[in-house]
């Protein structure tokens, strides 16, 4: 019975497992990067402490937070176990991390520095994820305008309903009106948000449209500079990571492409990964793109030349991140005013 009552346990657990990963792939998420901070951070402590990688995954496997990431490592265990190393492992799942983890992986492996690069790993999602946690709390975050758009959807019934109180009807029946309103309001809101995403997902596979939506994006007047901003110290952040690693420079230069979340900053800096393969420095090869800013181009100059090209990228690159939150949150706060301005005109018409 126990053992019977531990398989039902794991077929649950697998199946929610499954869940997750294809809602996650439908909207276009991968692992959330503070289960992959606490995943790495793990693996490098075990690994210090003389633990083998297969000891640690399998751990990991039956102990960790994140579903998805358990179904994968209780996938891995045996091949780890059979002497497989753990990038090879993970390959198949390639498309579930961000595009830095198995190239830091395999360089780690090779030289022998497998709990430094798990380190590595785990202190750039965990910076990763301190700024995605700021930018959602200041600037952008789906709950929070679904919250504010039922409390609008609330106050608008109920300055409906009060002009237009029946002295016979009770109150009870006014109020779940109003709630069956509001649930109405926030189930639209959710479905639209999803179905549009999914949409936008799949748009975004044709290049020339993905192309196209992100050129607009950095030609916004205002906007376009927090996109390049946000870009670039994506960018900056993960090449500085992969060079510190020690992945080649034109490697690093096409893996942390992908990491700007850009096509054109994407397209860009596959072009100068193919300059320096030609054997031109990477300050030129940067230079070139005519996307990155002059400082961020003068700064890899004088760090290219010092040999300290990752430090002064990752001080950069935070530097950067400060300042497209400081100018995002100014304009969601003329967003927002703008908003006020319109929800009281309404209400006053009303």
């Amino acid at each position: 019975m126990i053992a019977r009552s531990h398989n039902l346990k794991e077929a649950d657990g697998d199946r929610w497992a499954n869940l997750i990963t294809q809602i996650r792939t439908l909207l276009g998420f991968t692992i959330p990067t503070d289960s992959l901070a606490m995943f790495f951070e793990g693996i490098s402590f075990y690994l210090r402490s003389g633990r083998s990688v297969a000891d640690t995954v399998l751990r990991e496997a039956t102990s960790g937070v994140d579903p998805e990431l358990r179904r994968i490592c209780a996938a891995i265990a045996p091949r780890l176990s059979g002497g497989a190393s753990l990038c090879s492992c993970l390959r198949p799942y390639e498309r579930r991390f961000p595009p830095i983890v198995l190239s830091i992986l395999e360089v780690g492996e090779v030289s022998g520095g497998l709990a430094d690069a798990a380190q590595r790993l785990s202190d750039t999602f965990q910076q990763t994820t301190s700024f995605a946690r700021k930018f959602r709390q200041n600037v952008y975050n789906p709950t929070y305008i679904l919250i504010i758009l039922c409390i609008f959807k609330f106050a608008f019934m109920v300055a409906h309903k009060s002009m237009k109180l029946q002295p016979d009807r009770p109150i009870a029946a006014t109020a779940l009106y109003i709630t069956a309103g509001v649930a109405s309001t926030a189930i639209q809101l959710v479905l639209t948000y999803l179905i549009g995403r999914c949409v936008l997902l799949n748009l975004y596979r044709w290049q020339s449209v993905r192309y196209f939506v992100d050129t607009v994006k950095l030609a916004l007047p205002r906007l376009g500079i927090v996109t390049r901003n946000l870009s670039a110290a994506r960018w900056a952040r993960s090449f500085a990571v992969l060079w510190a690693a020690g992945v080649n420079i034109s490697t690093a230069l096409e893996v942390s492409s992908r990491s700007a979340l850009n096509a054109p900053y994407e397209r860009a800096l596959r072009q100068a990964a193919l300059h320096t393969r030609q054997g031109m420095p990477l300050s030129q090869s940067l230079a070139r793109t005519q996307l990155l800013p002059t400082h961020l181009l003068s700064v890899i100059a004088t760090c290219e030349e010092a040999g300290q090209l990752d430090n002064g990228l990752l001080i950069l690159a935070t530097d950067m991140e400060r300042d497209a939150l400081a100018r995002a949150m100014e304009e969601m706060n003329k967003v927002i005013v703008v908003v006020e301005i319109i929800v009281i005109f309404l209400l006053l018409v009303g």
